[in-house]
This record gives structure tokens, sequence and C-alpha cells, in this order.
């Protein structure tokens, strides 16, 4: 459960404070025919509000809800998250979802994004329709790898990109996606990728092959690393990757920060060790708690036993309102890892990045927190996961 960024305010305006009270009222709602009247009401006003792009409106309702009635916030955030991946269609017998296909890849390169062939999405979609999807379920497919920083900002925008893949559907099985029409993106050795596609199920039926009754999600899950793994090893070549469920749209986006960061430890590890041919016993990792109001992350450097330069780093970011238990997990992942040097920094630490090029900075020994630079025999133009 993650705590909205947007700046607090000290009044909401007459339609957050109408979206504040449709999801009280529906978190005390007592009876399924209640739960009923109280969605259809929450779900057309903001069906209304994600037509005028009132982002900061649900921005503000969000973080109101967050201090004062945590059950309604999770009401409401739940609430905008159907209405934004959820599409209606003419034919109302149908409906679309907007689903996604999170990646976890690392590579001494560059992780791949970008555009994807016809061919190379052909052959995931026929993936997805035999192992993943119902029998019968209509699919479109945007023919672009995302990074994080080009999936749609905003559940306005989400609605958007998910009602124009819906019209695709009527004349074919992709929809192009124009590079230039896409910010910039930072690329980093370890990083997510994400396809994204529109699927539409007639009403009331089976959208996933868990759903039929016959397997489980993590019967799926396997089936799916197996038989998708050689359509995904074009898209990725010279690139480890680890394939994640495909789900709803907001699902797959929380399913995919929540296992890389136990992945992008082990990434930055086995990347310094082949960069540097090193084992990992040769390696320290020196973990700190940092904080904003609050503790938001852990911050972990890694150095070479011996040397006080900071050679690499990666962020552990804090999910909703986990603390106890998240140090141990890291340091259970670096020693899976081979690690045998772990450290972990006691005090308050701040959210520190470089004032030239706005990269994280990450903790010393002595508790400092500098720019990882690659020691002297390193390559100067070799990447750095963070």
């Amino acid at each position: 459960m993650k705590k909205p960024s947007a700046e607090r305010v000290p009044r909401l305006s007459p339609r957050a404070l109408e979206l504040v009270n449709l999801a009280e009222a529906l978190s005390h709602s007592s009876s399924r025919l209640e739960d009923h009247y109280w969605e259809r009401l929450l779900q057309e006003r903001l069906q209304r509000l994600l037509g005028d792009s009132k982002e900061s409106l649900f921005n503000a309702a969000l973080e109101r809800l967050h201090d004062k009635n945590i059950p309604a916030y999770e009401v409401l955030l739940d609430a905008l998250e159907v209405a934004a991946s959820q599409v209606d269609l003419p034919d109302q017998n149908r409906q679309a979802l907007l689903i996604a296909l999170p990646v976890l890849a690392w590579s001494r390169l560059q992780v791949p994004a970008g555009p994807v062939t016809v061919e190379q999405l052909q052959d995931v979609r026929s993936m997805l329709l035999e192992h993943i999807l119902a029998p019968d379920v209509d699919l479109v497919m945007a023919d672009f790898l995302f990074t994080p920083d080009q999936l749609p900002r905003g559940y306005s925008a989400t609605q958007k990109f998910a009602a124009n893949l819906a019209k695709r559907l009527a004349v074919d099985t992709c929809l192009h996606i124009n590079p230039k029409t896409l910010p910039e993106s930072v690329t980093y050795p370890a990083d997510v990728r994400y396809l994204l596609a529109v699927v539409v199920v007639t009403s009331g039926g089976p959208l996933f092959r868990w759903q039929l009754g016959e397997s489980n999600r993590e019967t799926v899950d396997s089936q799916w690393q197996i038989e998708a793994r050689e359509s995904f090893a074009s898209l990725f070549r010279q690139t480890a990757f680890e394939l994640l469920l495909p789900d709803a749209y907001f699902a797959a986006w929380r399913q995919a920060d929540r296992h890389s960061r136990n992945f992008n430890l082990e990434a930055c590890v086995a990347f310094l060790t082949t960069t540097l041919d090193v084992p990992a016993s040769d390696l320290l990792a020196l973990i700190a708690p940092c904080y904003d109001q609050e503790l938001v992350e852990y911050r972990v450097g890694f150095s070479l036993v011996g040397s006080p330069e900071v050679i690499q780093g990666a962020i552990w970011p804090l999910l909703g309102e986990e603390d106890e238990g998240v140090v141990d997990a890291i340091i259970s992942t670096l020693t899976q890892t081979g690690l045998s040097q772990i450290q972990t920094l006691s005090g308050r630490f701040g959210l520190e990045y470089c004032e030239d090029c706005q990269v994280p900075l990450f903790p010393a020994a002595d508790g400092e927190f500098v720019h990882p630079g690659p020691p002297e025999h390193w390559a100067v133009d070799t990447p750095r996961l963070h």
C-alpha cells in the first residue's frame, strides 16, 4: 500500500470531497447490495473525471484518505485502478482490460527496449493465448518494449492508452507505437521491461486460465516460465532475464516492483563479478536506511573488500507499510549470491543525489554517501547498475 506522492492540500475541492465520501461509504457497506450501489456511483464519478484528466484531484482525495481512513483509501485506490484499466465497449456484452507482461532483465551492455517486430510480437501473442488467457479471449498488443518511465503516467493517461489499444482490435492485432511520442528513457543495465496489451472477453466469462479450475496461478506461472522463454529470448539477446506472470496492468506493475528488489541485488552482484572477474566473496555490501520524513528505502553500496571506493549501488524501496524484516531480507538475498562481507549502517540517512547528474548516491564504509565510480582497472565506459 504505497502512499501517494501528491503535495498536501489544506482543503479539498467539492469533487475530490465527493470521492472521499463515496469511498468512505463503500468501505462502511455491510452487504453486497449496498456495495453495488456505492460502486456504481463511484465508478460513474471516476469515469467522468478520468475523461477530464483530473489527476491532481485523484491524488488529493487519496492523500486525505491515507491520512484519516486507510480502508477507504484502499477502496478508492482499487476503484481508480479498475476505472483506468477497464475499457467500455460498444458491445455491452464484452469487457476489455489492460494487462502487462513484465520482464526483469540485466545485461553487461544495455537492457533492450523500444520497437518490437511483427514476428516477435506474434510469437509472444501466441504464447499468451496458449498459456495465460482463457479460450475465446481476443487480444491486441502494443508493438513496443516499454521502460518503466515510458509507461502511461497517471490514471487518465492509462485509461486513454487502454482505450486506444481496444479501438485497434477492430482492425488488427497490434497497435503501432511511435517512439517519438514517448519520453526519453534513462537506461540501466538492470531494469524492468513491459509489453502491454488489451484483452477482450464476454461479460462474466473467464479471462485467465487459472479461472478455469484446471490449474492455479502457480501452475500457470511455472508453465509460462518454461514455454514462453524462447519467445522472449529474441527480444532479450545477450541479456539475462526473468519472466513474471502477465496480469492486470496495476497488479503486474506492483508485482514487478516487488520482484525487482531481489533481482536488482542479484543482478548487481552478477554484473560486478563478471565484469571485474572476481568472486562474490571479494565484494563488500553496505546497507543504509534512507529517510524523507519517514523511512523510504534502503540503499546498498558495493565495494571491493579492502577498498574505500563505492563501485556500484542498488536501491531497495519500501512498498507500503513495511519495515521490520526488510534488512534481513536484503542480507538473505546478498548471502545467497555468495557475499559474506555485509554491513548495516546505523542512523537516519537522507535521500542523497548527485548534484550534477541526479543519480542516487550510495553509502561508503565511513557513512558518507558518494557517487559510484569504477576501480582503476575497470573500463571507463562500463555502465552502472543503479
